[in-house]
């Protein structure tokens, strides 16, 4: 049986991934700090004619809560107050920290990574590296990285079933 999914965030990243997940026939609980996201996304998922499982949710904790993995598509700035919320009920879950790695044009923005362990202390945390497309789509490779083996393996197989090429990185803390 395929895992719950909660989506924390559906703003470009986390809607495309969204759709990746959806296409897979996976249920999918979306939560946005803006809730009207949340719920277009799930509109737009549910109307495109696959066997889609998704729903819209106004509580993030009530999300993380039924899920098996969660997904924190947020901005770094905002994980901190997000990882506090979820913390209770995402213990000894398998967490995917969902970011977009920054164009030449952008400024590179800090990673949350080793303090989101330590707000996440009895999660296995996998962090997940996309390059997004200059239309906003996910390209087809994905950087990861964790502590955890079987969650690693666990995220590269769910990467690739949603058609990305995974790529395991042993440290990019240099």
């Amino acid at each position: 049986m395929k895992p719950t999914i909660a989506i924390i965030g559906s703003g470009s990243t986390g809607s495309a991934f969204a759709t990746r997940l959806a296409q897979q026939a996976y249920r999918l609980l979306l939560f946005d700090q803006d809730s009207s996201k949340a719920q277009t996304l799930a509109k737009n998922l549910l109307q495109t004619g696959h066997s889609v499982d998704v729903e819209a949710t106004d509580c993030k904790v009530t999300a993380c809560w039924e899920a098996d993995v969660l997904i924190l598509a947020v901005s770094e700035s905002a994980k901190k107050a997000v990882a506090e919320q979820i913390q209770q009920v995402a213990t000894c879950k398998l967490v995917i920290n969902l970011a977009t790695l920054a164009g030449p044009d952008q400024a590179t923005n800090t990673h949350a990574g080793e303090e989101l362990q330590q707000w996440l202390p009895n999660s296995k945390l996998v962090h997940v590296w996309i390059a997004p497309s200059k239309n906003g789509t996910l390209l087809d490779t994905a950087f990861i990285t964790g502590q955890h083996e079987e969650a690693i393996a666990t995220v590269a197989d769910l990467l690739t079933v949603s058609t990305l090429t995974p790529i395991v990185v042993e440290d990019w803390s240099a």
